[in-house]
C-alpha cells in the first residue's frame, strides 16, 4: 500500500468519524456527511478495483437513509406529542 493510499484511507475514515459524531449530537448534517462519506468510499473502491466494497457502501447508504427517515419521523411525533402539553 502506498503512502498516498494510506493517507486517503485515513482522511476518509476521519470523515466517517465526524459524521458519526455529528449524528450522535443529533445534528442532521451527520447523516448527510455519512452518506457523502460512503459515496467517496465507492469512488475509492472503484478506482482500486475493490468491487465488493461498493456493495457494502451501498448497503450502508440504505441503512443511513432508513435510520435518518425513522429518526426524523420519531422527532416529529415527539414534537407533536409535546406540543399539547402545558
Amino acid at each position: 500500500m502506498s503512502t498516498g493510499q494510506l493517507v486517503l484511507e485515513g482522511v476518509l475514515s476521519l470523515i466517517g468519524i465526524v459524521g458519526i459524531w455529528l449524528t450522535g449530537d443529533k445534528n442532521n448534517y451527520g447523516w448527510l456527511l455519512s452518506i457523502l462519506y460512503q459515496i467517496l468510499w465507492i469512488v475509492y473502491a472503484a478506482v482500486t478495483a475493490q468491487y465488493f466494497f461498493i456493495v457494502v457502501c451501498v448497503a450502508y447508504i440504505i441503512v443511513y437513509i432508513k435510520a435518518f427517515t425513522k429518526w426524523r419521523k420519531d422527532e416529529r411525533n415527539t414534537d407533536d406529542w409535546t406540543a399539547g402539553i402545558g
